[in-house]
């Protein structure tokens, strides 16, 4: 399948803060402890993958040099150090303990630090328009996909990249000693197969520190709209006043119609 040029967003103009994407130019990278799937980004490293004193011994390492400040104001010897660490995960119920309070750490971490906008390779999702436009009242904004990904090179994005939709039940493995981009970017690339139906296309960013409400906010060019499309019953007046927009910034605008005898989305061109 040719990939798309355009990406679009569901949103809804009743709502002052969706309208923005068009007022203002603005997109928003939401936190992931907001969103609707209590799996998204929650895949996490897997302490009980470290099976091996090898393995431990490894892992300890990365942990006393990511720490090495510390271990010298506190004078301890970082070669017991690791000693430590690696005997501690051989134990059953220690490995427990650290994995579930690793796991709340570093989800309360993505909360405050990560920002994630979520686009989609298709406009005619009958329910995307049901969800995430007010029941097919709303709109869809397409965007051109390549200014988000030229944004990567002037840093104002972290990442964009197609979702992957995982076949199995299981998540996606991450070893604590694997490399420091698959930790990073494998929570926010997959998702289970359930919403593969969503063809999702995300724009992350992230800080070491928590971001900020500005920082959440990615005012893109206003070159980036390519079209808008409205949803099948959205309001007259909503319609005119999107209408007055489109028109106003010579921006091709279409209406969703229903292909006859089909489960189907058609849409008609009207400026």
């Amino acid at each position: 399948m040719e990939d798309p040029k355009i990406v679009y967003k569901y949103r809804d103009w009743s709502n002052a803060y969706h309208r923005s994407i068009l007022e203002n130019h603005e997109l928003y990278f939401a936190s992931p402890g907001s969103f609707n799937d209590p799996f998204d980004c929650r895949i996490v490293n897997n302490y009980g993958l470290l099976t091996t004193n090898s393995e431990r011994l490894e892992h300890a390492s990365r942990i006393v040099n990511e720490n090495l400040d510390l271990l010298q104001k506190r004078s301890l010897d970082p070669n017991s150090e690791i000693e430590r660490i690696a005997k501690e995960l051989e134990d059953p119920e220690f490995l427990q303990k650290h994995q579930k309070g690793f796991e709340k750490m570093y989800f309360d971490a993505q909360d405050k630090c990560y920002g994630i906008v979520s686009l989609s390779k298709r406009w005619d999702s009958i329910l995307m328009w049901s969800h995430y436009a007010k029941n097919h009242e709303g709109f869809c904004v397409g965007f051109n996909k390549q200014i988000f990904i030229d944004a990567i090179e002037s840093k104002e994005l972290g990442l964009v990249s197609d979702v992957q939709y995982h076949p199995d039940e299981y998540m996606p493995e991450i070893n604590p000693n694997d490399d420091t981009a698959k930790i990073l970017f494998t929570p926010v690339t997959y998702k289970a197969s359930d919403w593969a139906y969503e063809e999702e296309f995300r724009l992350f960013r992230r800080k070491d520190t928590e971001l900020t409400k500005d920082e959440r906010i990615y005012n893109f060019p206003k070159e980036a709209i390519l079209e808008i499309i409205l949803g099948l019953h959205i309001e007259p007046e909503q319609e005119g006043e999107i209408r007055m927009f489109a028109d106003a910034n010579k921006i091709p605008l279409y209406k969703c119609e229903k292909v006859p005898f089909y489960f189907k989305l058609d849409r008609k061109r009207i400026i």
